[in-house]
């Protein structure tokens, strides 16, 4: 079964900026992340200090998100070139 995924405001307006070649790229992977929000070979890794964010590693884009497992949801907090994705 697959985890249902949210998007804050400001990951949409960045995927909204996006060509659609990137936005396809970062959909199809968020789209696979769906299907295992902790799948191994999917360049994930988890935050440190935090309970259950990670982070999924796109060419120089990176996805932070949250898994809440007893939801099965994905929130997407924050996608952002490699630089910027880390500062709040």
């Amino acid at each position: 079964m697959k985890y249902t995924v949210f998007y804050s405001r400001e990951s949409e307006k960045y995927l909204r900026r996006l060509t659609p070649t990137s936005l396809k790229r970062i959909l199809s992977r968020i789209e696979k992340l769906a299907e295992n929000p902790f799948e191994a070979d999917n360049n994930i890794v988890k935050l440190v200090e935090t309970e259950s964010s990670f982070r999924l590693r796109i060419g120089d884009i990176r996805v932070i998100y949250y898994v809440d497992i007893k939801k099965r949801s994905i929130y997407i907090n924050k996608i952002a070139p490699r630089g910027s994705a880390y500062s709040s």
